[in-house]
């Protein structure tokens, strides 16, 4: 065999092997993880076993709802996401989903610079799944608002999606929206989207928030808010004491009610043969 058809053969086995699916779409064992979305030859389903085939690392941590430190071992989210998983053009965010049906976005940018993984043994010992962070190694992740919530437990699922056709699409705030409105879009997602769903993104921990204040009415829905079990654990000491942050997300989700629905999808069409590009 000569040296160039050797280097052909080896070219074509390398281009077949990033071209194919690197996860199982079949459990060994029973299933503990699905990974979906937008992803190329999923969705997969991996057990303990396949878990352990993955790229793994560890580190000690403090987990914000019990404040114990822990060691914490598992599989590397950042390798599992971008040198295992191919990702459909457009795909640009991590959503942890949770048994208690929680949705937790993770940015690429927070994947990269912190290093998450999914753990699955805590302090030697076998656990159920959860995002845990190094926030004894890198102490400044505690100061982001967001950290907190980034500690998704009995983690099921592992969901590929496009921001700006989902998440940030259910969050924006139309042309000429009060102030209140836009800071409470921030507020909201911080706070609430990872719970409840508003225009088809968000969690299904609680109810979906479409049209809550027009049901309620805002100083109800307010008062609601303020009472919700969670709120004050959420609401964090960053906050000066007279920012109304109950109002803002109420203000937030009226702007929305009174915009009306997204409007649909316009479904992508390939270019013609030979057309140029915009």
């Amino acid at each position: 065999m000569t040296k160039r058809w050797l280097v052909v053969l080896i070219g074509a086995a390398a281009v077949a092997a990033c071209s194919g699916p690197q996860l199982p779409r079949t459990a060994s064992g029973p299933a503990v993880l699905a990974v979906r979305g937008q992803v190329k030859h999923g969705p997969f389903a991996l057990g303990r076993a396949d878990l352990a085939q993955l790229p793994r690392a560890g580190f000690r941590a403090v987990d914000p709802a019990t404040g114990k430190e822990a060691r914490y071992d598992g599989v590397a989210l950042q390798p599992l996401v971008y040198q295992k998983l191919e990702r459909i053009d457009g795909a640009d965010t991590v959503l942890i989903v949770t048994a208690s049906k929680q949705a937790v976005p993770i940015s690429p940018v927070i994947l990269r610079q912190f290093k998450p993984i999914l753990a699955d043994t805590i302090d030697g010992q076998p656990a159920p799944l959860q995002v845990a962070w190094p926030n004894v190694e890198q102490q400044g992740i505690a100061r982001d608002a967001r950290a907190a919530s980034w500690w998704a437990h009995d983690v099921e699922a592992i969901e590929l999606v496009a921001w700006d056709k989902t998440w940030g699409k259910a969050l924006r705030t139309p042309p000429g929206s009060s102030d209140a409105a836009r800071l409470g879009a921030g507020q909201y997602a911080l706070r609430c989207a990872s719970c409840h769903r508003l225009n088809g993104a968000g969690g299904q921990a609680g109810p979906a928030l479409d049209g809550a204040t027009g049901r309620l009415g805002l100083s109800r829905f307010v008062a609601a808010v303020r009472a919700h079990p969670a709120w004050q654990d959420r609401i964090g000491t960053e906050l000066a004491a007279g920012d109304d942050v109950a109002g803002q997300v109420a203000s937030f989700l009226s702007t929305v009610e009174a915009s009306g629905p997204l409007p649909p999808e316009e479904p992508l069409t390939p270019p013609s043969r030979g057309a140029r590009a915009p």
